[in-house]
């Protein structure tokens, strides 16, 4: 279960990254502005659905089997981004970027080549 849950806490890794990276290299490479908007809106769908992040949600019900008090409320981000690196950020600050990468991913993706 420990191995299985640390996995889940790992994936998040490349689709932050992708998410965050995506838009800045869409801007200069506006050709794949649709695989962007793909993700992007694919991130919001799923946290709308789910009322956040399924696979935080997955990672905590494995947590919760082995070791209780390792389950944490809130986006992966701020608990890992605290955690690790010492740094608060509000879930509020989290959801604001996520929907400021889709709508810049948006305008990209409309207005590219105009």
């Amino acid at each position: 279960m420990k191995r299985i849950a640390h996995t889940i806490a790992l994936l998040h890794i490349p689709v932050i990254v992708a998410a965050l990276a995506g838009t800045v290299f869409v801007s200069f490479y506006p050709a794949y502005a649709g695989y962007q908007m793909a993700l992007a809106t694919a991130i919001v769908a799923v946290w709308s659905l789910y009322g956040g992040c399924p696979f935080t949600n997955w990672e905590n019900q494995l947590r919760a089997k082995y070791d209780p008090a390792g389950v944490y409320s809130g986006p992966c981000i701020a608990h890992y981004a605290h955690k690790h690196l010492g740094i608060k950020i509000s879930e509020w600050a989290i959801r604001t970027v996520m929907y400021y990468l889709m709508a810049m991913s948006a305008v990209i993706y409309f207005f590219r080549g105009s």
